[in-house]
């Protein structure tokens, strides 16, 4: 029996981004500066503001399709609401700012 989806393993669209730190930060500074310019919908962009926040990354070298990038931000949206409940002491764990490092008392490690 044959499908009528489209084989995309091969295409560059549906591969994973690796991104570097330097990336994922100049990503963020695009994305504040097309959130300023209020191109959002919602609690995202609309589709012309992905198009240029695409635009602007290529413009960086760096050339990730719309998917790729909504992906990244939902990621980095979650893993900030994960660092904050850490940061918050909703888990029992806080964070040591001199130490950069999370920190539990004894009662929490038993």
């Amino acid at each position: 029996m044959s499908s009528n989806i489209p084989d995309m393993t091969d295409s560059y669209e549906s591969r994973c981004a690796n991104w570097s730190d330097r990336e994922v930060i100049s990503f963020l500074e695009v994305c504040t500066k097309e959130s300023l310019e209020t191109h959002r919908k919602n609690q995202t962009f609309s589709s012309e503001g992905w198009k240029v926040i695409e635009k602007e990354m290529s413009k960086l070298r760096m050339p990730y399709y719309v998917k790729q990038l909504q992906n990244k931000l939902n990621l980095l949206a979650r893993q900030y609401t994960t660092w904050d409940k850490l940061v918050r002491k909703e888990t029992g764990i806080g964070w040591n700012p001199e130490t950069n490092t999370f920190a539990a008392d004894e009662e929490w490690w038993a």
